[in-house]
């Protein structure tokens, strides 16, 4: 069970947390939307999903085979010392 000066306690904190969502100023949802795409439309240039990667900074580039060869051959080396 809960204590009286807990359950107060909890109380006090979320009519403190009601007064401070009282006192804000309030957006509708239609202009915030608004705003929202808006700013899509000015950064579409920017985001990679609609743009896509660069060739070289892409990290699902498949690795070029003549780095698969090097790395080989380092690793055979090493060991073979």
């Amino acid at each position: 069970m809960f204590s009286t000066a807990s359950v107060n306690a909890c109380s006090s904190g979320s009519m403190e947390q009601v007064k401070l969502e009282a006192g804000m100023e309030r957006t509708k949802v239609s202009q915030v939307s608004a705003e929202l795409q808006q700013y899509c439309m000015q950064n579409a240039c920017k985001n990679i999903l609609l743009v896509g990667a660069p060739a070289r900074s892409s990290p699902f580039q498949k690795p070029d085979p003549v780095l698969y060869f090097f790395l080989i051959f380092y690793l055979f080396d090493r060991d073979h010392k």
